[in-house]
């Protein structure tokens, strides 16, 4: 891909320890070096993320055209609500 003309990689860094990042991004570097050619990396990381509690009971349907809390105190999951640990 670099002789075809890619200037930016893009390696995922939401998995996997840091040892293994930093040999990804390496290997980007040695490819370019041996290709005498520039590039750039661009670390793709993953967004926020929300963890909802464990419902009260399965399956919990979502009631339609009704409010949808964000809950902080944790056991009150439900049709109505979940409890989020943000």
């Amino acid at each position: 891909m670099l002789v075809a003309g890619m200037t930016v990689a893009r390696p995922s860094f939401s998995h996997g320890a840091p040892q293994e990042k930093a040999a990804r991004v390496e290997g980007l570097r040695a490819a370019a070096r041996a290709e005498c050619r520039g590039l750039a990396i661009l670390g793709d990381l993953h967004g926020p993320q929300l963890h909802i509690g464990e419902p009260v009971r399965e399956p919990m349907e979502r009631v339609t055209d009704q409010p949808f809390v964000w809950r902080t105190e944790p056991g009150k999951e439900d049709e109505r609500g979940v409890t989020i640990d943000f």
